[in-house]
């Protein structure tokens, strides 16, 4: 079992130092197929440590899905499945990380979604087929 420490958060973050690089650099033999043929040449590994420094601009951390489920647009409802960690499809209630983005982000279910509505970050969760009086950004497609 996966379990992130935090996996629906993100921030944005950039390099706030210069790199910090403490490398030796090696020779080393490698094989390389083309086609049918192998062909042997070399290149540089380098061994050693790298220093990076972060600065995050604005300190709050962000969710990267405000809803947890997936629209089954066939019979325009959402299902208790979500998307893990490692990209598979499970059962909400059968992931400990989903189950910690309910508790400590506040995170509302799919299934929980009885009208149409307004999510963070413009996110809109559609449960009726109806999208007239839906808030779109009209730069961007439905």
């Amino acid at each position: 079992m996966i379990l992130a420490e935090h996996p629906n958060r993100a921030i944005l973050a950039r390099v706030s130092e210069p790199p910090q690089l403490n490398l030796l650099p090696f020779s080393t033999t490698v094989d390389m197929k083309i086609s049918t043929h192998i062909y042997q040449t070399y290149t540089t590994l380098y061994k050693g440590e790298i220093i990076l420094k972060f600065v995050m601009d604005d300190p709050f951390w962000y969710a990267k899905d405000n809803l947890l489920g997936i629209r089954d647009e066939e019979h325009h409802r959402y299902t208790d499945q979500w998307v893990d960690a490692r990209g598979n499809v499970v059962n909400i209630f059968a992931s400990q990380d989903a189950l910690k983005i309910l508790y400590e982000d506040g995170i509302p279910l799919g299934t929980m979604i009885q009208k149409n509505m307004l999510l963070g970050n413009g996110g809109f969760a559609s449960v009726e087929n109806n999208i007239i009086s839906r808030i779109w950004d009209p730069n961007s497609s439905i």
